[in-house]
C-alpha cells in the first residue's frame, strides 16, 4: 500500500498526549491530526516511537476515537517501534480525528522522558492514495519531561558570621 501524500494536517501539526505520563511506564496514548484527504477502511496511520516499548501485537483494541468508529483497532511492531492505527470508518478531509490506545496494549513511555520538539517521534500514513514521507508529531507540553537527566540539587552549609553592629547609644 502506498503511503499517503498529504494526509496530516491543516495549520496545525498532529499531537501525541500521554496518560499518564510517567517516564519509562505503561501509558494510554492520545493521537489527534486532522487529514488533508478522505480517509478510508483500511487505511494504516503509522507512528514512529524510538525509546517506546511494548510487546509485538498485530491487533489490539483501540480504547476510543473521534469521530465514532475512526478506528478500532491498532498494532505494535517492537523490531521498528512503531505503533500503526487502523483506520475503520470514513473520515472526511479536514475532519479532525483523535484516536486513543489504551493502556491494555502494554505501551511503555522512553525510560528517560521525552524532550520538546523530539524529532525522532513521527508520523505517515499509507494509504490508496499516494505517498508522504514520515513527518514530525508535537508532544502535549504538559507530557513532556524537561529533561531527560535528574537534577540533584546541592546541599548547602550554612556558616553564622559573627555580627559587626553596635546599638545605638
Amino acid at each position: 500500500m502506498p503511503v499517503s501524500p498529504a494526509l496530516i494536517s491543516l495549520g496545525d501539526s498532529p499531537r501525541l498526549s500521554f496518560f499518564p505520563a510517567v517516564p519509562g511506564g505503561i501509558s494510554n496514548l492520545r493521537l489527534a491530526f486532522t487529514p488533508q484527504v478522505p480517509l478510508n477502511p483500511g487505511d494504516l496511520i503509522m507512528l514512529r516511537l524510538p525509546g517506546f516499548s511494548a510487546p509485538d501485537a498485530n491487533c489490539f483494541s483501540t480504547f476510543s476515537s473521534t469521530p465514532s468508529d475512526a478506528s478500532s483497532s491498532a498494532g505494535w511492531n517492537a523490531s521498528t517501534n512503531e505503533l500503526s492505527i487502523r483506520i475503520t470508518n470514513y473520515i472526511l478531509a479536514f475532519e479532525p480525528v483523535t484516536v486513543t490506545v489504551p493502556m491494555d496494549a502494554q505501551i511503555s513511555l522512553p525510560v528517560l522522558g521525552i524532550l520538546r520538539n523530539e524529532p525522532a517521534l513521527q508520523i505517515s500514513a499509507k494509504s490508496e492514495g499516494g505517498a508522504l514521507d514520515y513527518s514530525r508529531i508535537s508532544v502535549k507540553p504538559s507530557t513532556l519531561h524537561p529533561t531527560p537527566y535528574t537534577l540533584h540539587p546541592q546541599p548547602y552549609t550554612l556558616h553564622p558570621q559573627p555580627s559587626t553592629l553596635k546599638p545605638e547609644p
